[in-house]
């Protein structure tokens, strides 16, 4: 019996830090974007990745569910790949490290850092 997708973020999320955020994170993007699974893995996965390397939390995270959203929609749609859509994603996260560090973090060893969290 396979458990229904949101179930298996509620489960996955209980010993995160703000797991109420990440799941009405997850809710205002599947409200978007009406694929849970697509949803979970990328918020489970990369953004999640990405934000704890950051040491960030779900609600400061500066990619909104409406913008993952329509990250997502593009790859369904096959207007980007999904490996686009995680260099996107990566190059808006190094920007943002590069904006708070006001320009003096290496971009090069953020891509890398940033990069392995992406798999």
């Amino acid at each position: 019996m396979k458990l229904p997708v949101k179930a298996v973020l509620r489960a996955k999320t209980t010993s995160m830090r703000g797991k109420e955020e990440a799941h009405d994170y997850f809710e205002n993007c599947v409200g978007i974007f009406p694929h849970p699974k697509q949803v979970s893995n990328w918020v489970m996965g990369a953004l999640l990745g990405l934000l704890n390397t950051l040491g960030k939390s779900i609600d400061e995270s500066p990619v909104s569910p409406e913008n993952l959203a329509r990250l997502l929609a593009l790859v369904e749609e096959g207007v980007i790949s999904g490996k686009i859509a995680k260099t996107k994603l990566l190059g808006f996260f190094v920007g943002q490290v590069m904006k708070e560090t006001k320009g003096k973090a290496n971009p090069k060893l953020v891509n890398e850092i940033l990069k392995r969290q992406l798999g």
